[in-house]
């Protein structure tokens, strides 16, 4: 599984998510299947300001609306949030990568 992460705090990414990653997964990699994952991380304001992202680029959250349907867009399984600072969804997003596993690993488990 391929997760492609994003910074909701910047649109652009998710421009790139539809224009490069998802297109280079798609065509490398076509029956792997992806996570889209919006990132927030409170730092990046104090970055953002030092490397002159202005405008529409900075500052205007993705709706998990947007993040959901450039998810359907890129035929990704699941867009799911987490934040790099409190971690607040950080257990989601592992949950949900390795859900796949999970019938492997417990039949093995079941063996010992």
């Amino acid at each position: 599984m391929f997760i492609i992460c994003a910074r909701i705090r910047i649109r652009n990414q998710l421009f790139s998510v539809r224009q490069k990653w998802a297109s280079e997964l798609k065509r490398h990699c076509p029956t792997v299947p992806v996570i889209l994952v919006g990132v927030k991380d409170n730092y990046s304001d104090q970055g953002d300001k030092d490397r002159g992202v202005q405008g529409p680029t900075r500052g205007h959250r993705v709706e998990v609306d947007h993040g959901r349907q450039v998810a359907r867009d890129v035929d990704a399984l699941k867009y799911l949030e987490c934040d790099l600072v409190s971690k607040e969804g950080l257990d989601a997003v592992f949950l949900e990568v390795s859900r796949p596993a999970r019938p492997i690993f417990g039949s093995q488990a079941a063996h010992r």
